[in-house]
């Protein structure tokens, strides 16, 4: 297992554990289904005709962020790749820019805002997701239903934990 050394590097430890080799690598091959670009993610992009990239950009403007700096932070992309996406949004009059309003009238509009057209895509994302969420609970039922919740809030907690990758015992 990885863990975290006092210095904040990942070292690597030997598991002693009742968890075999095979479960960590179903587990993870479980995982890889959940995320990789299936389902719900390919109906929102054959929806919207934007790729993940570009509606988490959006959402992030969406959101607040005014630049593509904050666009890259938001998304946690590097800075150049929200550029270009940001470029691409602009493109498709997604979003817009406007002057910081402490700028100078000579300056170049660089401040970003949602469009009307961008606020109807997001609302599109958002009733999609809600559809197909619905549709999976009702596929699911009720105990199936919140048991999966429990379960993904636990791994949640787990992922997004400071060192996340110790060894998580029940």
């Amino acid at each position: 297992m990885f863990v975290q050394s006092p210095r904040g590097e990942l070292e690597l430890h030997a598991v002693h554990s009742v968890v075999g080799v095979s479960d960590v690598l179903e587990l993870a091959d479980q995982l890889d289904r959940l995320i990789r670009p299936t389902g719900m993610l390919w109906r929102i992009e054959a929806m919207t005709g934007l790729r993940l990239g570009e509606l988490e950009a959006l959402l992030a403007v969406s959101e607040g962020a005014d630049h593509a700096r904050a666009v890259a932070r938001a998304t946690r992309q590097p800075e150049a790749a929200a550029a270009a996406t940001v470029q691409t949004l602009l493109q498709r009059a997604l979003v817009g820019r406007h002057h910081h309003p402490a700028a100078s009238g000579a300056s170049t509009a660089r401040m970003l805002h949602i469009t009307e057209r961008g606020r109807i895509v997001v609302q599109q994302v958002v009733a999609i997701r809600i559809r197909l969420a619905e549709a999976l609970v009702l596929a699911l039922g009720e105990h199936r239903t919140r048991a999966i919740r429990v379960s993904i809030e636990q791994l949640a907690g787990v992922l997004e934990e400071p060192g996340a990758t110790r060894s998580a015992r029940p």
